[in-house]
C-alpha cells in the first residue's frame, strides 16, 4: 500500500515537472518571437529616422543655399534723425535670410546713440522689415565745443556746435560725457524731477523760452531765461502746478525787469511767491 502511494506520489511529481518544462519551453519560444518583433520595429525605427533626418538635412540646405531666398530688398522706417546710410544696411543685400540674425541687426543698430528700439521682420522669401524708434533730443548740455544733444533719458546723442534752443542742463556731476553714453545715477534722478518741471512750464507756455536749468540741488533748481533775463527759484518738484501760476503772474507783473523769481518755500506754511529786482551796475 505505501510502495503504491509513493509511485502515485512520484508519479505526480513527474508530470509537474514536465508540465513545467513545456511551459518554460513555450515561454522561450514567445519571448524569442516578441524579441524579434521588436528588434524588427527598432529597425524599422532607425530606418524611418535616418530618412526623415537625411530629408530635414536636406531642406536644410536648399533652404540655406538657394538664391530664391538671398535677401533682395531691406526696408526701414521710423528713421527721421538717422540716415539709411549710417545703417550699413546694403551689407544685408545678397545675405540668405534663414541665416540672419535679427538680434544682431538690433545690437549693430543700437550701437547708433539716436536708436532706441529696433524690431526686425522677416518676409519669406527674400525682404527684411526693420522698424526703428529714435531718441528725441530734449535737452543740451554745454562744452567745449559745443554742445552735446540729451534725450530725456539722460543719453548722449550727439556733440554739435549747433544750439538747437533746447534747456541747457547746468550743475550736473556726471564725468565721463560722449556720444553713446548715459548720464549717472545722481543726475538721472535729478533729470526725472527737471521732466516735471518743464511739462509744467509748457503749461504756461514758457518752455520754449527757457536757457539752462541748474540741477546742483534737487532742492533748488534753479530755471535761467535769458531773454527775459530772469533767474526762477523753483525748489524742489513739488507743488509744481501751484508754483507755475505764480511764475506766470509774475512774468506778466514784471516784464522788463532783470532781476529772480522765487516760488521755492512752503505755501501751506504761509510763503508768498516774489520777485527781487537786480540791476547790473
Amino acid at each position: 500500500m505505501k510502495n503504491r502511494k509513493k509511485k502515485v506520489v512520484e508519479k505526480n511529481n513527474n508530470n509537474k515537472k514536465v508540465a513545467e518544462q513545456k511551459s518554460a519551453t513555450k515561454n522561450k519560444k514567445l519571448h524569442t518571437k516578441e524579441e524579434i518583433k521588436r528588434k524588427k520595429r527598432k529597425a524599422k525605427n532607425i530606418i524611418r529616422g535616418t530618412i526623415l533626418l537625411l530629408i530635414i538635412i536636406g531642406i536644410g540646405i536648399f533652404l540655406c543655399t538657394s538664391d530664391i531666398f538671398k535677401i533682395q530688398k531691406v526696408n526701414i522706417t521710423g528713421n527721421e534723425q538717422v540716415m539709411i546710410e549710417e545703417l550699413k544696411v546694403d551689407d544685408k543685400i545678397g545675405n540668405n535670410i534663414f541665416l540672419i540674425s535679427k538680434r544682431k541687426i538690433e545690437k549693430d543698430f543700437k550701437k547708433n546713440p539716436y536708436i532706441k528700439t529696433v524690431i526686425t521682420k522677416k518676409i519669406l522669401p527674400n525682404k527684411l522689415e526693420i522698424n526703428i524708434e529714435e531718441r528725441q533730443k530734449s535737452f543740451m548740455i554745454q562744452v567745449e565745443n559745443g554742445f552735446l544733444y540729451l534725450d530725456n533719458q539722460g543719453y548722449i546723442l550727439e556733440e554739435s556746435s549747433i544750439n538747437i534752443a533746447k534747456p541747457i542742463i547746468v550743475g550736473y556731476s556726471t564725468q565721463e560725457l560722449s556720444p553713446g553714453k548715459r548720464l549717472e545715477g545722481k543726475d538721472l534722478e535729478k533729470l526725472e524731477d527737471v521732466i516735471k518741471i518743464i511739462e509744467n512750464c509748457k503749461k504756461i507756455e514758457i518752455y520754449d523760452i527757457i536757457t539752462n536749468i541748474n540741477i546742483s540741488n534737487e532742492e533748488e533748481y534753479i530755471i535761467y531765461i535769458e531773454n527775459v533775463k530772469k533767474f526762477i527759484y523753483i525748489g524742489n518738484s513739488s507743488n509744481l502746478a501751484n508754483k507755475m501760476l505764480y511764475i506766470k503772474d509774475i512774468l506778466e507783473k514784471e516784464t522788463g525787469r532783470e532781476g529772480k523769481i522765487f516760488v521755492n518755500g512752503d505755501f501751506t506754511e504761509g510763503f508768498q511767491a516774489y520777485f527781487r529786482e537786480e540791476v547790473n551796475q
